[in-house]
């Protein structure tokens, strides 16, 4: 296996940060704060080549490989991932799986405008009831005259409210499980389907999640993708690609609160000189690297079997777990940068490159009071935060609160799915 990148990935990954750094991060925060997606940037990333951009490109993709898809993925990752969920969706969950099991008047239909972003679409596996178990689906498919019946709901639903096709899958005979699944191209526009926005999430604030109801959707007999039976195939495979991409993301994820860790430990000085000279400092650092690059090597290996579709179910969720729980628990990751951050005790608005992690965690307002708020998901650095606070009497000593939805609560009760942090002394 070459563990180097070709001068053409080399040129793709410099465009995606490029794209990032230009056209995402400018509104990230302002798109996360108001739980806003950006349909607007879901098109640019359509006209830049990066939705479908493995996609054969007699159907309007890009015909890259699995590296290079997972190299765009990363850094737009590395900006924001609400967007890389745009890529990650209308890629691997919809525009992959036609590709791969639909008809050819499918693929000519729904691919050019899936890749171009002029439209979208989402993959509705997952029920109120029901999450990967796709043997047990309760949405229902009946056959009639010419077409088939579909009702039911699909919950957790990215991009439901902007998708103008929604990939469905449904049990046709509930006594068969998994081989009575099939997979179906619903239009959005169809009779009877309807889209619910869901808010209050603890992160991907600028993604759009919908609810999605299907009451007796009619559709025609070609808008069945394969045969019945395929949707438990069909559903599997293209969860296994989205696995791949949220991986790289994640690597973005890290990498970007690497860049942000080591430009603050240069910036920061305590006792005459930046942190970064602290050999403690350079310890953590250190092991970041260490971390990010068995990451990235994980995914390179990832994307060589998602290339030569050898890609299991077993790897692919390897992969997403391990760059996702090492991000997300890791406090050489999104919690070392908070500690660093911290320590300076002004913190306005500071991006960790991920909205899911941004932090507006303390910033000291002139009159000396302290005010905290953002999507802090540790209970514990909050606390370590007012305790910091405490010791400058910003907030009295005894006294730590948390208004969390117009109630008070007590430092000792969770607080990670608290959107909001709110306290004034």
């Amino acid at each position: 296996m070459d563990f180097t990148y070709s001068d053409e990935q080399k040129l793709i990954r410099e465009t995606a940060r490029e794209f990032a750094e230009g056209e995402i991060l400018p509104q990230v925060k302002e798109n996360d704060r108001a739980e806003r997606f950006d349909r607007e940037l879901a098109r640019k990333l359509g006209e830049i080549g990066f939705l479908g951009a493995p996609v054969a490109e007699e159907y309007g993709g890009r015909g890259l490989d699995y590296v290079s898809y997972g190299l765009i993925a990363e850094e737009i990752g590395r900006a924001d991932s609400s967007a890389r969920t745009v890529v990650s969706v209308v890629t691997s969950l919809v525009a992959g799986p036609i590709e791969k099991w639909g008809s050819e008047e499918q693929k000519q239909r729904w691919l050019p405008r899936l890749c171009s972003g002029e439209g979208l679409g989402c993959f509705g596996l997952t029920e109120p009831d029901t999450g990967s178990d796709a043997a047990n689906l309760r949405t229902r498919a009946t056959k009639t005259d010419g077409g088939w019946s579909i009702s039911g709901q699909k919950m957790w639903i990215s991009l439901g409210n902007h998708s103008e096709v929604a990939l469905i899958f449904a049990q046709t005979d509930p006594e068969k499980q998994h081989r009575g699944l099939a997979a179906f191209l619903v239009p959005t526009k169809s009779e009877g389907f309807s889209s619910q926005e869901i808010h209050g999430k603890m992160g991907l604030h600028g993604s759009d999640t919908a609810e999605l109801t299907l009451d007796s959707v009619r559709v025609d007999d070609d808008a069945l993708m394969g045969e019945v039976g395929d949707g438990f195939k069909i559903a599997m495979s293209a969860l296994d690609s989205g696995r791949y991409s949220v991986a790289a993301g994640c690597v973005g994820i890290c990498q970007g609160s690497l860049d942000a860790s080591v430009a603050y430990a240069k910036q920061r000085e305590q006792f005459g000189r930046p942190l970064a000279s602290f050999q403690l400092v350079q310890d953590k650092l250190s092991r970041m690297v260490g971390e990010i690059t068995a990451m990235q090597l994980l995914c390179l290996r990832l994307s060589e079997l998602a290339g030569d579709e050898r890609l299991t179910p077993g790897m692919a969720s390897l992969a997403k777990y391990s760059p996702s729980s090492r991000f997300s628990g890791s406090p050489r990751a999104s919690m070392y940068n908070f500690r660093l951050a911290a320590a300076s005790g002004v913190i306005t608005a500071m991006l960790v490159t991920d909205s899911m992690f941004m932090i507006d965690l303390l910033s000291q307002r002139t009159d000396g009071k302290a005010h905290a708020s953002g999507g802090q998901t540790v209970d514990r650095a909050a606390g370590s935060a007012f305790a910091w606070a405490e010791t400058r009497g910003a907030v009295p000593t005894g006294e730590r609160h948390l208004w969390c939805e117009g109630r008070q609560c007590d430092f000792g009760m969770p607080v990670s799915l608290i959107d909001g942090i709110r306290r004034f002394s």
